[in-house]
């Protein structure tokens, strides 16, 4: 699984729900958009667990019920954890747990994976439980407004190589034959 790294300073939430849903920071800001009707001003990020579970189901995973935690080791699947409560905002700070690696990836670290489990205590989980396949029409919404169009070009551009070489091995298996 590979991190997605926040981009401002209360985002985190975001940037786990794209972790889990293997997806761009982009496409999961902008299911948040969607999901809860920031205007696109929005500035501030931050996401209480309801939100969380909410913005995780735009993006199409499936989660277990939410419950309580203090130790890494009673969390057995992939997980979104509640590290740091911030009482002014009633949200957390948010990691992903990846047991079978027995890692935290932290938007906010600058290392991909921290293995320093000691120096964080989780307080509650959000257990990841499957995936739904979505449209991204779906997700992202409208692709005539200006974030549609942006992630569309993105996906268009990711898939660009993978068609190049399809393309290409398809010709030359044409040739041969």
């Amino acid at each position: 699984m590979k991190r997605i790294a926040q981009q401002h300073y209360t985002d985190c939430g975001i940037a786990c729900a794209a972790t889990v849903a293997h997806t761009t920071y982009r496409t999961a800001r902008t299911a948040a958009h969607k999901a809860f009707s920031w205007p696109r001003s929005q500035r501030s990020f931050y996401t209480t667990s309801a939100e969380m579970r909410t913005l995780l189901r735009h993006l199409g995973i499936q989660t277990g019920r939410a419950r309580s935690v203090r130790l890494w080791t009673s969390i057995s699947r992939v997980s979104i954890v509640a590290i740091k409560y911030r009482p002014k905002t009633g949200s957390w700070h948010w990691v992903v747990f990846d047991p079978r690696d027995e890692c935290v990836l932290d938007p906010k670290s600058k290392r991909s994976k921290r293995r320093d489990l000691d120096c964080m205590k989780p307080r509650f989980c959000i257990p990841i439980v499957g995936r739904k396949r979505l449209s991204r029409r779906r997700i992202v919404g409208d692709v005539n407004d200006s974030d549609g169009c942006a992630v569309l070009h993105e996906l268009l551009m990711s898939w660009q190589g993978t068609l190049q070489d399809l393309t290409a091995t398809t010709w030359a298996a044409c040739r041969r034959n």
